[in-house]
């Protein structure tokens, strides 16, 4: 996978990886049909029934593919994108650089599962 030229606050071209361009956008859509799964079940809010499937088989798709990838990206994808905790998470267990390093192979990992 290539990159793509984001801007920076500072206005500096920065490259971000299409990877990671992807795993947020995945895991915005999954954040996205969970949410609307829950309103309809708690509100009993009635959304289309096709609409609520493919909610269904997303959420279900994204679940598998996380419980196939090894217990360390399970928590990677899980806190820095699916779930989107403190910034700063992943102090408790590693150092930045070493974060950094696993995080790309979190990605590679859960995007292979996924076969994209």
């Amino acid at each position: 996978m290539g990159h793509i030229k984001t801007e920076t606050a500072m206005g500096e071209k920065k490259r971000k990886p299409e990877a990671e361009i992807m795993m947020a956008y995945l895991a915005r859509n999954y954040r996205r049909s969970l949410m609307r799964l829950d309103l309809c079940r708690m509100e009993g809010i009635s959304e289309s029934r096709l609409i609520y499937e493919a909610d269904h088989s997303y959420v279900c798709l994204i679940e598998r593919a996380l419980a196939d990838c090894s217990p360390s990206t399970r928590q990677i994808i899980n806190e820095e994108f699916l779930h989107k905790k403190d910034k700063d998470w992943y102090l408790g267990y590693w150092s930045r650089t070493t974060f950094y390093r696993k995080r790309k192979e979190a990605i590679g990992e859960f995007l292979h599962c996924l076969h994209i």
